[in-house]
């Protein structure tokens, strides 16, 4: 039987007190809804399904991973995008093998899907030191592809993240010295800065209906 609030509630504390990053995908609604945990335990990637008694394996031993971050689920449940020794990857949790998504080498973090799931949107910079400090959106199709970079200018553009309908996308950035969320179309164009304040904002994320974006802000005392 799935497991009730309160138990899957004590299942991810337990986790979170090892130190281990929990995910969940619920795709139903109340608490008899299907859902599916991932989370990393050393160099492996595993699926917790409270309808089995113990966890499968979905990524073990990868040879590129020193470490797993930035799991996101598929709007649909089946995929996981995750980061690893700074490339970025995709898994079908139907088989378990994962796919590189970037063609050249580079630093890739923060990745978020599109409400349809055909695309991946994240953050990029250079392996070279003297790109370290500049960091651009792109986006790639899910499946493969070519990256296309949606931002052109010096410093950070970071944890974009898409609108619901898929029009939009809203970023932070300290190209004006420190950080606001800007919002963009998804070609790149029409930058609209949202926040225009002293303080430290980050982290953005869309309202469902796509009206307003709300966001982590530090303004100090």
């Amino acid at each position: 039987n799935p497991l009730s609030s309160d138990a899957l509630t004590t299942h991810i504390a337990a986790l979170e007190a090892r130190g281990v990053a929990v995910t969940v995908d619920s795709t139903g609604n109340g608490i008899q809804a299907p859902f599916r945990i991932a989370y990393v335990v050393g160099r492996t990637i595993l699926l917790a399904d409270p309808a089995r008694p113990l966890p499968d394996t979905l990524v073990d031993q990868h040879p590129q991973a020193p470490y797993y971050g930035s799991l996101r689920w598929s709007p649909d449940g089946q995929r996981l995008v995750f980061v690893t020794d700074s490339d970025l990857f995709v898994v079908d949790t139907s088989d378990g093998d994962p796919v590189k998504m970037n063609k050249e080498p580079g630093i890739h973090w923060a990745p978020s899907w599109s409400s349809d799931g055909q695309k991946l949107i994240f953050s990029r910079a250079g392996k070279e030191q003297a790109n370290l400090n500049n960091q651009e959106v792109y986006t790639v199709e899910a499946t493969g592809g070519e990256m296309v970079k949606l931002t052109n200018h010096p410093g950070f553009d970071m944890v974009s993240v898409w609108s619901p309908d898929g029009t939009r996308v809203a970023f932070a950035t300290n190209r004006e010295g420190n950080f606001e969320i800007y919002v963009m179309d998804t070609d790149g164009s029409h930058l609209t800065n949202l926040t225009n304040s002293q303080g430290y904002d980050n982290i953005p994320a869309w309202s469902p209906d796509g009206d307003g974006v709300l966001a982590g802000a530090d303004i100090g005392n």
